[in-house]
């Protein structure tokens, strides 16, 4: 029986849940419920159940939210509306079941309304779902919803610092473009550079393109007398960045996508003052950096960064302690799910 050939039962056939058209109700039936996200891999142990051997009472959901949709609830109200009574739904682990609270406890609601239950076994224990709910299956559910809401959470912080990085890295990558006409002068000064160096994607139709859109501002660069520098996090040593990011110590020379940490290396030399370009760790050892706010020294002032003292941060077993505490803290009622949020934002941040 092909999954993919399967016939769909007439309730389902505009929903992402796959119900077979052979589906049996009644008494003690036994369900399977397997969800998978569409985004995950062949590896993924979800993917595996998704491929064991099923029956026309197994139901899949393909990219179905466990958070943000309903399709379990309607689920259950298609089983109970069909006869089915007392009967069994089998799932990996909770998660596959629901990580919404609000959609657990209108299952609960709609059971007791109707005076029926099901077991619901996860990962083989079996738990009443009305009698268990809020001595065994609650915590679970709440425990979920919390996890998925801190890596949504996680997940679009990371994504805006995704995009800012990139904005960033493009920023540094112009003006080092630029400073290079400042040091060649001319296209066949920047041309001997990027051909000396090793240089990368710096055809000779594109310099003469990147200098026409961008004459204004190196003009503006050869009239300064001190340019500024950031610290290679890979290899220590400096290239030249735009003043804003002069103490940064976050980004490589390689992620402009100019070249590796070897093509840094082949201008550490005074030949066509490409050491005004990039240059060694070992050329900045007796500057001072000035401790004053960016904004409030002239123009130019630094030439290197400096390294900012470093947090003591927690260890991963410490984390996940604090984690188990605040998750233990949420279920007892001790705290509220905006404090719990907070808890978890500051412990991630």
């Amino acid at each position: 029986m092909e999954f993919e050939y399967r016939t769909q039962h007439p309730q389902f056939i505009n929903t992402p849940l796959n119900v077979s058209e052979g589906i049996k109700f009644g008494e003690g039936m036994v369900y399977e419920y397997r969800r998978t996200s569409i985004k995950k891999d062949d590896t993924d142990p979800y993917h595996h159940d998704l491929a064991r051997p099923y029956t026309h009472n197994t139901i899949f959901a393909r990219g179905v939210s466990a958070f943000n949709r309903e399709d379990i609830y309607d689920l259950i109200v298609f089983l109970v509306n069909h006869g089915s009574r007392n009967f069994i739904i089998r799932v990996i682990d909770e998660t596959r079941f629901t990580r919404n609270t609000t959609t657990a406890i209108k299952i609960y609601d709609f059971l007791t309304s109707r005076q029926t239950t099901f077991l619901l076994q996860i990962n083989g224990e079996k738990f009443d779902y009305v009698a268990d709910y809020y001595s065994k299956l609650r915590e679970k559910f709440v425990q979920s919803e919390a996890s998925s809401l801190e890596k949504s959470r996680i997940s679009k912080m990371t994504h805006q610092k995704l995009k800012k990085t990139r904005k960033h890295r493009k920023e540094l990558k112009t003006h080092f473009m630029k400073m290079l006409f400042v040091i060649g002068k001319d296209i066949d000064g920047v041309s001997k550079i990027v051909q000396e160096s090793g240089l990368r994607g710096m055809p000779k139709h594109k310099l003469v393109k990147f200098e026409k859109e961008n004459l204004r501002e190196i003009q503006k660069l050869k009239r300064k007398r001190k340019y500024d520098y950031a610290k290679c996090q890979v290899t220590g040593d400096y290239f030249v960045v735009p003043r804003k990011y002069a103490r940064s110590t976050e980004y490589s020379f390689a992620s402009l996508g100019l070249g590796s940490s070897e093509v840094m290396k082949n201008m550490f030399t005074d030949n066509l003052s490409m050491n005004y370009l990039c240059c060694p760790k070992e050329s900045f050892p007796e500057l001072v950096v000035n401790e004053a706010p960016m904004e409030d020294e002239p123009e130019g002032v630094f030439d290197i960064v400096h390294e900012e003292e470093k947090e003591e941060k927690l260890s991963v077993d410490e984390i996940k302690w604090l984690v188990e505490i605040y998750n233990r803290q949420y279920s007892q009622g001790t705290i509220t799910v905006d404090e719990l949020t907070e808890k978890m934002s500051r412990l991630f941040s």
